[in-house]
């Protein structure tokens, strides 16, 4: 199975690099073709695999990749609703979609994100009798779309394999 990892910024390849091999020594590790963006080969399960990346520092995120489909807006919304089995409806989630590369996904992206987002919400509550809430800003679950040129990868990327914040929550602004 292989995971999707970025770094945390563009400026640190080689720490994520370093910080992939030392957490799973055994993945094989190479690049994507696009600067900051890994692609690692990993034997075993594929959740805690990202799961024990995500919660590194020097990883931006890393996303267990399920589907690979053509870049275009119809087979990458078939490719999401795929992965949507995976979702509860008591589940928050949001979809997002990341460019790289020549492709032929002419939509702007919060549109493509919209439209497969409420396809995920419809098609969740058909299969299991009730609607999944949106949260854009903090959902419990990613339908992640990693389009890397004429490929995209459609993962999953669940709030509870990220890092937790230390210390008490931040206060609220006055």
């Amino acid at each position: 199975m292989r995971l999707l990892v970025t770094c945390k910024n563009f400026l640190s390849s080689k720490q994520t690099y370093l910080a992939i091999k030392r957490v799973l020594p055994r993945a094989e590790v190479r690049g994507s073709g696009f600067k900051g963006v890994f692609l690692v080969e990993v034997e075993g399960d594929p959740f805690e695999a990202a799961k024990a990346l995500n919660r590194c520092s020097a990883v931006g995120r890393a996303v267990p990749l399920l589907v690979e489909v053509a870049s275009d807006v119809e087979s990458v919304k078939q490719a999401a609703l795929r992965v949507s089995e995976l979702l509860s409806p008591a589940e928050s989630f949001c979809f997002r979609l990341y460019k790289r590369g020549a492709h032929k996904l002419d939509k702007p992206t919060p549109e493509i994100e919209r439209e497969v987002g409420a396809a995920i919400q419809m098609e969740v509550e058909r299969r299991k009798g009730r609607r999944p809430e949106v949260d854009l800003e903090n959902p419990d679950v990613e339908i992640s779309a990693e389009v890397l040129g004429p490929v995209t990868h459609v993962g999953i990327l669940r709030e509870s394999w990220r890092i937790k914040p230390r210390g008490p929550p931040p206060r609220p602004a006055s």
